[in-house]
């Protein structure tokens, strides 16, 4: 988040001082896609500061275009528009956050208990509460609230937290194959993204909030005035009488 927004305030920063914006955008997207592929190729083993750094890449990515697209859009259509467009585009990036989050989470989880179900021990799938002690594991992020009842239970059975800790490293099997999957397909998206961005069209920016009515006859009143200043400060011809002598 931090660098989402320091990459924000450059990107409007560098946008506003040269007028261009179509190579921030493909930067920032490639940027974004490497880091999603970054997080897709995450494992078991990978450490916490390689995760942070796979993180920041993406955040630098995402700040670079988040605030180019709603400058975009104000610059694509007439003044009148301006405020319908600036909504619309705010409404549908909240409709994407929304249903984008609901469908990853559902891929993830989906993803997650395939992967789960499919490396259960024999075991444990053959004992008679299977569908009771699988129940527990159905959603990985419920477990951290409930682990230490998952302890005192399976601690009543032979051998039963060695099955437990069994179960746990299955666990992050499994959430590492659900959420490469995720990123992996992040990753394609925003590569669709980076692709159609180069046959993005670059408007120039508008300089102001006037309309084009409004800036020609500002512009008009300046050219009139620059040429009656001009005017006045030509030098005054001396004229002389000559006598009849």
């Amino acid at each position: 988040m931090l660098l989402l927004t320091a990459g924000s305030i450059f990107s409007g920063w560098l946008t506003s001082r040269t007028g261009r914006y179509k190579v921030l955008a493909i930067v920032g997207l490639a940027v974004m896609t490497g880091g999603m592929v970054l997080l897709g190729g995450m494992g078991v083993d990978t450490t916490k500061w390689i995760t942070v750094r796979n993180m920041m890449i993406v955040g630098v990515g995402l700040g670079l275009v988040m605030p180019l697209y709603t400058l975009i859009v104000q610059n694509a259509v007439p003044q009148q528009m301006m405020g319908v467009a600036t909504a619309s585009t705010q409404f549908f990036r909240s409709i994407g956050g929304t249903v984008g989050s609901a469908v990853f989470g559902s891929i993830m989880l989906s993803q997650y208990r395939t992967y789960f179900n499919s490396h259960v021990p024999a075991e444990v799938a053959q004992a008679p509460n299977a569908g009771q002690i699988l129940g527990a594991f159905s959603n990985p992020l419920q477990l951290s609230s409930i682990m230490n009842q998952l302890q005192q239970e399976f601690a009543k059975f032979p051998n039963g937290l060695q099955v437990l800790t069994t179960l746990l490293d299955n666990v992050k099997q499994s959430l590492v194959q659900s959420l490469s999957s995720v990123f992996l397909i992040g990753a394609v998206l925003v590569a669709i993204s980076f692709a159609a961005n180069f046959f993005l069209p670059e408007v120039a920016l508008r300089k102001s909030f006037a309309s084009a009515e409004q800036t020609e006859a500002v512009a008009g009143a300046e050219g009139a005035y620059a040429t009656g200043k001009a005017a006045s400060e030509q030098p005054v011809p001396a004229f002389s009488i000559e006598g009849d002598d």
